[in-house]
């Protein structure tokens, strides 16, 4: 039996999670502090005049995948 007591970087649980998200290409977000930033980044950036169309090509230079661009915008298309 192992229990993993560790809560640093690379813990079990954010360990898991990076696999499953490689592997299995089962979630948006490989934590729900990646979510957040880019949650708060998009809500300041609005907020701010900045329009969709400029604010997509940014994000997908920094990095972030289409799949959770739509997430994100759907999310404020809401609200």
């Amino acid at each position: 039996w192992y229990i993993n007591f560790y809560t640093g970087k690379w813990n079990f649980r954010e360990l898991a999670n990076l696999i499953s998200v490689k592997i299995g290409k089962k979630r948006l977000f490989t934590n729900e502090q990646d979510l957040l930033n880019l949650e708060k980044y998009v809500r300041y950036s609005l907020n701010k005049g900045v329009k969709e169309e400029q604010l997509r090509p940014v994000l997908a230079r920094k990095g972030w995948k289409k799949e959770q661009l739509d997430f994100i915008f759907r999310k404020f298309k809401k609200q």
